[in-house]
């Protein structure tokens, strides 16, 4: 698979490509975060929240045994940055992975995978409404490193954003 294959029309259908996406994404679930360690950031807030405490307020250099989660300590007195809906996310999780950091990580790149799904679907959708090859476009916003590293592997939030903008410009 090469991407300048794509801009021959009909090189390789969108539905191939999602195959494709799959296949590069499985590994990357069960794999150690790479390139950030946010993801164990996310579980300590939500350990934090879980404890009462106040993650808006409050940043997670205040839980007890916080660098043994993982969380970066240029972190450690930041309050999260995410609003109440996140915040029911990391929390979720968090309760039911607790004590494993390593698990919580997995079912927060699971959560990020809804949002580069709905990218994977309504991606090329949006691209061919506008006379552009959906397959290209998924190639480009999709099937990428950046994209993959930072959404599949780093498990970072903002796929879940991209997913549903995506979704609401095809759809609006």
């Amino acid at each position: 698979l090469i991407g300048s294959d794509l801009f021959h029309r009909d090189a390789w259908p969108v539905r191939q490509l999602q195959w494709v996406l799959l296949m590069w994404i499985v590994p990357l679930i069960v794999a150690p975060p790479l390139f950030s360690r946010d993801v164990y950031s996310y579980y300590a807030q939500g350990r934090l929240f879980e404890t009462g405490a106040d993650p808006t307020t409050t940043g997670v250099g205040s839980l007890p045994g916080w660098f043994d989660i993982g969380a970066d300590p240029m972190w450690t007195e930041s309050p999260t940055p995410y609003g109440p809906s996140f915040l029911m996310v990391e929390r979720t999780i968090s309760s039911i992975a607790h004590p494993n950091a390593y698990l919580a990580g997995i079912f927060f790149r699971l959560a990020s995978l809804v949002g580069v799904a709905l990218i994977a679907i309504y991606l090329p959708k949006l691209a061919k409404a506008y006379g552009v090859e959906g397959s290209t476009a998924l190639w480009i916003g999709v099937l990428n490193p950046l994209v993959l590293m930072h959404f599949v592997s780093g498990a970072h939030n903002d796929a879940i954003m991209v997913g549903l903008i995506v979704f609401a410009l095809y759809s609006g």
